[in-house]
């Protein structure tokens, strides 16, 4: 028979220092298992999240992200980017921690040149840039907007004039 006040043992034999002690060593070591997995689990979703540098249109931010991808850092703040967009590096890439994300968003420019008309899609911000873009570098363009003038991101028209040679005949002559 068991002693009064020891209940059913995990050893055989009367209630002594050996059963408490491994009871208490039991406790103890659930208690250690569970204090290590709650530390352990905090200190890896710590260090699961990253510091990437985005870029939109120039606007640079810092963003805090658990995000694995490119395109998830983008989704998380709320980024669409549409066909003409230019991301960098490509939205399917691995994100690290201190990476840096570019995203500059296309703009269609309804553009005329001389009487004909095309939409292009530039990624530029200023109509400069946007000529920049186009490769129409030349001096003398007559343009309806200033070369300053930002360029919004639903688009705009831009309607350019050439400059042109023109002989004057006269009498039959130059």
């Amino acid at each position: 028979p068991r002693p009064p006040g020891c209940g059913r043992g995990l050893l055989p034999g009367p209630c002594d220092l050996v059963e408490v002690f491994v009871r208490r060593s039991l406790q103890l070591s659930l208690f250690a298992v569970v204090l290590i997995g709650l530390v352990g689990g905090s200190l890896a979703f710590f260090l699961a999240q990253k510091s990437v540098t985005l870029t939109v249109d120039g606007q640079v931010r810092e963003v805090g992200t658990y995000a694995a991808t490119v395109g998830e850092v983008l989704d998380e703040e709320g980024l669409e980017t549409a066909s003409h967009d230019v991301v960098l590096p490509d939205a399917g890439q691995p994100l690290g921690d201190g990476d840096a994300v570019v995203v500059n968003r296309a703009r269609p420019l309804e553009l005329t040149i001389d009487g004909v008309s095309r939409q292009v899609y530039v990624t530029a911000l200023s109509v400069d840039e946007a000529l920049a873009q186009l490769g129409m570098r030349a001096e003398g363009l007559v343009l309806s907007a200033s070369r300053s003038e930002r360029l919004p991101l639903k688009g705009m028209e831009l309607t350019i004039t050439t400059p042109k040679d023109i002989v004057l005949i006269s009498d039959g002559q130059e």
